[in-house]
């Protein structure tokens, strides 16, 4: 007997009403997502009580669950389901749970009516290979030295400082791909990654640097090609010669352009070109 693993969290917690197998069945599941589908959101049901719902079932959930959870995942792309402030303790609870479930991937996709406070308690998840944070403020511990098996950050809407954000991209040696979206706090990036293979950003910042970045490919926002083209110096930074894959969207007149910034750096060197892709 197996629970198909397309079911909804709403569907499953249904299936384990049928028989004492079912329920140990969806209780160890490793992949936890919950959704809008796992609520009722009819426009004549008040915002409050979908909220309420949508929080219950969480709980009842993680309350359940026994055995390892290798990702939990909480969102909502309808953004419907509006978290308000005194529901954060609920969220903190969740987190503190999650501490000892070596979770391996999380991502925290919801609205909240004003930036959410990750708990301390999510820097010790040392386990974490994804991490997918929104609308959040992000304040590691004093203490914290990094995501030493992270391999995928993505960030959007999120507030943090200059200091932890450099912190905590030196502290993540397996990073392999970076994603930046309206953050909040800084104006200088530094990234010292020796795995990244992949970056993105669609943010204005006086400057981005990279160190040890030899595997580096980066898809550049058309906020960022506009900082190139206006901000930058007449060169490029010397580190876009060891990008190997470059994709964007711009004018024929804009391509032309960063193309001859990129052969005018990349002449004084050895390397060539990168492979440039355009979007339509």
């Amino acid at each position: 007997m197996q629970i198909p693993s397309h079911l909804t969290i709403k569907e499953a917690v249904r299936t384990s009403l049928l028989s004492s197998e079912y329920r140990k069945k969806w209780s160890t599941q490793p992949d936890l997502v919950f959704d809008s589908r796992c609520v009722s959101t009819a426009t004549s049901e008040n915002p409050s009580v979908v909220e309420r719902k949508f929080l219950r079932i969480i709980d009842h959930v993680l309350l359940l669950h026994s055995g390892p959870i290798n990702k939990i995942e909480v969102s909502n792309s309808y953004r419907d389901i509006i978290i308000d402030v005194n529901a954060m303790a609920d969220i903190n609870q969740w987190i503190v749970h999650l501490t000892g479930k070596y979770i391996k991937e999380f991502v925290l996709d919801i609205c909240f009516d004003q930036r959410y406070k990750i708990p301390s308690s999510l820097f010790s998840c040392q386990g974490l290979h994804h991490l997918d944070l929104n609308y959040c403020w992000l304040k590691p511990p004093t203490m914290f030295e990094g995501f030493r098996n992270q391999k995928s950050l993505y960030l959007n809407r999120v507030t943090m400082t200059q200091v932890a954000f450099n912190n905590m991209i030196a502290g993540c040696p397996l990073l392999e791909k970076l994603t930046l979206t309206k953050i909040d706090g800084l104006t200088h990036i530094n990234i010292d990654a020796p795995n990244l293979k992949f970056f993105e950003v669609d943010e204005e910042f006086e400057s981005i640097n990279f160190d040890n970045t030899f595997q580096l490919s980066i898809r550049h926002s058309l906020v960022l090609l506009q900082y190139l083209a206006g901000i930058m110096p007449t060169k490029l930074p010397k580190y876009t010669i060891y990008i190997k894959f470059l994709y964007t969207r711009m004018h024929q007149r804009e391509k032309e352009f960063l193309l001859n910034k990129m052969k005018s750096t990349s002449d004084e060197e050895e390397d060539s070109s990168p492979k440039v892709r355009w979007g339509i």
